[in-house]
């Protein structure tokens, strides 16, 4: 990528994230509007022009649907646009961690906490579900966690339907993009997604919050997803109450799970009084 140092009004400052296929920066509004961030996403060299036409059209239909979703717990989206390599999303800028970088440092979260970072996710993930949005790449590495004071942090979550526009075409495995990991059996499917595919994610995610370690793991893309698919979370590692509410979360079959967020943050707010 060729070093870009201003995207329309905004001045990049510094590199404050880099991934496989982006890096994100924090920048300056020449307008005097205050600082964002800016995600890139970088043309794979492997991808060829029709297929990257195709993803620039989805790209750009993903985040004017994220920019209408507007909740405490969802990063605001402001804008999106083409790059020399790529494209980009220019959104707000959260002061705090991830909470993958919180695993790491901590091992995991303590039960209050895991639950409260799970009741904050049930209400970004509400917010969508009545759009018609599904997140469909719910992970550690998108859910950020900003400082409120000394007790409390506030969920922020990032990247909403990216996954959805990097999907590659229908019937394929793993065809609505995402992350292995953290899919539910259908979107590792390539099968319909509704709001209890990211429920199955948000399991997976609590279950790694509360024990420290991933639900799902392999050696390859293709023994993590048979795991996703075939094989139950260990459930017994959780402790009560989370325990049921993670079983129901992560229901194989959609129809056995939460029917909506806002039902498994009902269980969530029971299980912390």
């Amino acid at each position: 990528m060729a070093v870009i140092k201003r995207v329309g009004r905004f001045e990049l400052r510094r590199l404050i994230g880099r991934g496989a296929m982006s890096t994100v920066w924090e920048a300056v509004d020449s307008l005097g509007k205050g600082s964002v961030a800016i995600k890139f996403f970088h043309h794979p060299p492997e991808m060829s022009d029709p297929e990257w036409a195709s993803l620039l059209r989805r790209f750009h239909l993903e985040a004017m649907s994220s920019a209408r979703i507007e909740h405490p717990n969802i990063v605001k989206v402001y804008g999106a646009g083409e790059a020399e390599d790529g494209f980009y999303i220019v959104m707000e800028l959260v002061r705090g961690v991830s909470m993958r970088d919180r695993l790491r440092m901590e091992g995991r979260f303590s039960p209050g906490s895991a639950a409260e970072v799970a009741i904050q996710l049930c209400g970004a993930l509400g917010a969508a579900h009545k759009l018609g949005t599904v997140h469909c790449d719910l992970k550690p590495e998108n859910v950020l966690l900003e400082p409120v004071n000394q007790l409390h942090e506030r969920v922020k979550l990032v990247d909403f339907g990216m996954a959805n526009a990097f999907r590659a075409p229908k019937g394929m495995p793993g065809a609505w993009g995402g992350s292995p990991a953290y899919m539910s059996p259908e979107q590792a499917s390539g099968g319909p997604l509704d709001g209890r595919s990211d429920i199955f994610s948000l399991g997976v995610v609590l279950f790694e919050t509360l024990t420290g370690q991933a639900a799902f793991e392999g050696d390859s893309i293709v023994a993590v997803l048979h795991r996703v698919v075939s094989e139950p979370i260990a459930v017994e590692r959780i402790p009560d109450p989370f325990k049921a509410i993670v079983a129901k979360a992560v229901e194989k079959r959609p129809y056995l799970r939460f029917a909506t967020v806002e039902e498994m943050k009902e269980a969530l707010q029971r299980a912390v009084a």
